[in-house]
């Protein structure tokens, strides 16, 4: 591959469980990992908020979480 060739930009993102689709978790598991953590699942509306922040972030890699008051957190 021919240096300084390739054009466009990758970006890692650390996704979460998402609320919606994917893995469906109980509302036990669900409920023990917001009691231990304060992370719920993302919801579809917040991951695709974050997606596109992401792109317009200077950052190579970024976690997105989305805490049990509902603020979506991003952090990288």
């Amino acid at each position: 591959m021919n240096a300084d060739k390739r054009k466009g930009k990758t970006i890692s993102i650390n996704w979460p469980l998402w609320k919606e689709g994917g893995i469906l978790l109980d509302e036990s598991f669900e409920k023990a990992m917001s009691e231990r953590t304060g992370i719920t699942g993302l919801r579809t509306e917040t991951g695709l908020k974050l997606f596109y922040q992401s792109l317009a972030m200077n950052q190579s890699q970024i976690i997105a979480v989305e805490d049990m008051l509902k603020n979506p957190l991003c952090i990288y």
